[in-house]
């Protein structure tokens, strides 16, 4: 999650910087055009255009983790929050994640100490409420079929969505970066 904070702060500087670069250029732009329209009456010619700061990379998909030789998935499912009820999630966990160990530690047969199953986000925060700052916990969403990682900041708890609905896992809108496993995505961000 610290690194995602990382990367979310670095990309808004980088934006700040480039609106900042884009004003200072324009008004010297400006500023240029009107003491050459004065001193020697410019023509369109005389003025170069603005030069943009070059666009952030893509994200890049993570190459599959490889677990007893293959990673088998189903397809993936399109969602609404609407038609995904408790019963439909649970069957969706079972059938679908479970096989692929979604919640367990990368290298035994135990669940992780930070998944939690399914909890509301209220209980979520209960049980983060009691830790210090920089817990996290991550559970099956109670209203699509994917995950909650909540965590516990010093303002107080947040809670990312997590999509599990294609060949990998990655946060919705925040975090572009796709994982092979569920573990993948928390040990990356840890």
């Amino acid at each position: 999650v610290r690194k995602s904070k990382a990367a979310d702060e670095k990309r808004r500087s980088l934006a700040r910087q480039a609106r900042d670069d884009y004003r200072r250029l324009s008004l010297q732009g400006i500023h240029r055009g009107k003491q050459a329209d004065i001193s020697k009456g410019a023509t369109a010619r005389d003025r170069r255009p603005l030069q943009y700061p070059p666009l952030p990379p893509k994200p890049k998909l993570l190459p599959p983790a490889v677990a007893n030789g293959r990673v088998i998935r189903k397809e993936g499912i399109q969602r609404t929050i609407s038609s995904s009820t408790e019963e439909s999630i649970i069957k969706w966990f079972k059938e679908e994640q479970f096989p692929l160990r979604a919640g367990y530690q990368k290298t035994t047969d135990t669940i992780a100490p930070w998944f939690h199953g399914i909890l509301t986000s209220k209980k979520a925060e209960e049980i983060l409420n009691k830790t210090v700052p920089g817990s996290f916990l991550v559970q099956v969403s109670e209203k699509i079929k994917g995950y909650v990682l909540s965590y516990r900041s010093v303002e107080g708890c947040k809670h990312f969505l997590i999509d599990a609905s294609s060949d990998s896992y990655s946060f919705l809108g925040v975090d572009q970066l796709q994982h092979s496993t569920l573990a993948d995505l928390v040990d990356y961000h840890k």
